[in-house]
């Protein structure tokens, strides 16, 4: 089901010597992108941050032309999905301590700028579904979601509890995960959505 949705994107790592400038291209798929939310306050910052250019040295990682280790290395969308899922990083490796700070996140996102070759077409995403945690940290606590039903209307879902709101009161919530859809990739994937929503949020907390 989950490749039925595409739901994993295809990424593309570029790590570029500093000393020849040979560029070698590793491709992987991934099911979410993780944003390390501590020194910005919105989304876009947070992925403008994650798909800069990173100067690092690695002696694991040799240029094959000149045998140099240093190199900067940057990243990009080289197949865009039709889901994105946005994890807002808000614990710690040890997981005993929560960034509890609110971290804007748009209604439509444009993810051209992050792709690795140019796109012609559309690219905005619409966000349809969040989920938000409560408490001190990962291993305490509670999750409730809100997810959008159709092109209209908003539910909060707590536990078993499902109860209509709004768009406002959705843009409001310090997230933890964002769900993107692509904007008008077809009628019929625009119709499905609804039902998408609940299917994918109840897998996650099988």
């Amino acid at each position: 089901m989950l490749h039925a949705w595409n739901l994993f994107f295809l990424a593309n790592f570029a790590a570029v010597c500093l000393c020849c400038k040979k560029v070698a291209h590793l491709y992987e798929y991934f099911y979410e992108i993780v944003l390390d939310i501590k020194d910005v306050k919105n989304v876009k910052s947070a992925l403008q941050q994650f798909f800069s250019r990173e100067a690092e040295a690695q002696s694991n990682m040799e240029c094959k032309r000149c045998f140099r280790t240093l190199y900067y290395k940057t990243h990009s969308i080289h197949d865009p999905p039709n889901v994105l899922i946005l994890v807002l990083n808000r614990f710690d490796e040890s997981c005993q301590e929560k960034i509890e700070k609110k971290v804007k996140f748009p209604r439509m996102l444009n993810l051209k700028p992050f792709l690795t070759h140019p796109y012609k077409g559309n690219l905005m995403y619409n966000l349809y579904a969040i989920i938000v945690h409560t408490g001190e940290d990962c291993d305490k606590g509670s999750y409730h979601c809100y997810v959008k039903a159709g092109d209209t209307y908003w539910y909060k879902k707590k536990n078993e509890v499902v109860n209509e709101t709004l768009l406002w009161a959705v843009l409001r919530q310090k997230a933890y995960i964002l769900f993107y859809i692509r904007y008008a990739l077809n009628t019929c994937f625009a119709r499905q959505t609804g039902y998408l929503n609940f299917f994918i949020l109840d897998l996650l907390f099988e």
